[in-house]
């Protein structure tokens, strides 16, 4: 099947998401008709508008992903046989065929690259559907006014301040169409923010695996005074600032949501939050992290996926299965 299903998850989260943005009302908690945090002026011209949210936070990694994978596809062309890990030192070995079993093919360069590919933008897709998903349930069950909820309300003339009062003092409650007003208690948490962040979070993440990141300890993975690879890999601070690139554009993100007096800085705070989880979530169900040793593996490549990694190591036992704990060394 693939990533059949995980592609219909996805469709799935997103149906979810769309239902409860268009179909479904939030809850109206109660406020002050003169509450000073939810007084703001209605900023007609965001900073950052939806369209351009889902252009910088999900079409610029993905164009990024493909660039990469097309340059990863030139530069480091695979080779017909793989290494395969001692599960008893770690170290990375090429073993020979089984006696009466023919060698595994070449690998297929391009095979190879659309499996990452692949497994790449499913991975960003997901992230976002995750985060999209928990956003809209909670924003819907928590019903948290906006800092500019009262300029959506129009409240009538003689409301009382002294109590809360509920959402039937607006005005615009009784128009036909009070999208306007619904989105103002859609505040808790940043949807934003979260997509900001599970997109360019998971760019940040793919980033991480594909330079690496975090380079090896050499105590660990040496064997016959030789790193992993066969050479050992200094940090280089160009990576840590290649990879919060995309970090700094969803803190941008998140924070145009404040100066627009769309949400309060708690709402693009959990936001963020929501959706590095989610960007965590996704990348590591594709890949391994980025701090993992097989991930800073230069003879087999960095920055592979599982099914990448899993091809190999069958690769290695002449196409048989293999007991991938066991191959991995956990």
């Amino acid at each position: 099947m693939g990533y059949r299903l995980d592609w219909l998850v996805v469709v799935l989260s997103l149906g979810v998401f769309l239902a409860l943005e268009h179909l479904v009302s939030p809850s109206y908690q109660l406020f002050y008709a003169d509450d000073r945090t939810i007084s703001f002026p209605f900023a007609l011209r965001e900073r950052v508008p939806l369209w351009l949210l889902l252009v910088l936070a999900y079409v610029v990694p993905g164009c990024g992903i493909l660039l990469g994978c097309a340059a990863i596809h030139l530069v480091h062309p695979p080779t017909p046989y793989h290494p395969l890990p001692s599960p008893h030192t770690g170290d990375r070995r090429r073993t020979p065929p089984r006696s009466g079993v023919s060698p595994p093919p070449p690998a297929k360069g391009r095979s190879r690259t659309r499996t990452r590919l692949h497994a790449s933008l499913l991975g960003l897709c997901a992230s976002g559907a995750l985060a999209v998903f928990a956003t809209s349930v909670v924003k819907n069950a928590v019903g948290r006014p906006r800092p500019d909820m009262l300029s959506r309300c129009d409240v009538m003339p003689g409301t009382s301040t002294t109590y809360p009062v509920d959402v039937t003092v607006c005005r615009t409650f009784n128009d036909e169409v009070h999208k306007t007003l619904d989105e103002g208690f859609r505040s808790f948490p940043s949807g934003h923010s979260s997509s900001a962040f599970a997109g360019l979070g998971f760019g940040a993440l793919w980033l991480g695996g594909q330079v690496g990141l975090v380079a090896p300890p050499p105590h660990r993975h040496t064997h016959g005074g030789v790193g992993v690879g066969g050479q050992l890999r200094r940090p280089r601070m160009w990576r840590t600032f290649l990879c919060l690139g995309p970090l700094w554009l969803a803190v941008y993100i998140a924070a145009s949501r404040v100066a627009d007096h769309r949400h309060h800085t708690s709402d693009v705070v959990v936001g963020a939050v929501v959706g590095l989880a989610a960007a965590w979530l996704a990348y590591r169900q594709y890949f391994p992290s980025p701090m993992d040793p097989i991930n800073n593996d230069t003879d087999g490549g960095r920055g592979r996926c599982w099914d990448e990694i899993y091809d190999e190591l069958a690769e290695g036992h002449g196409g048989h299965a293999v007991d991938q704990e066991a191959a991995l060394g956990h």
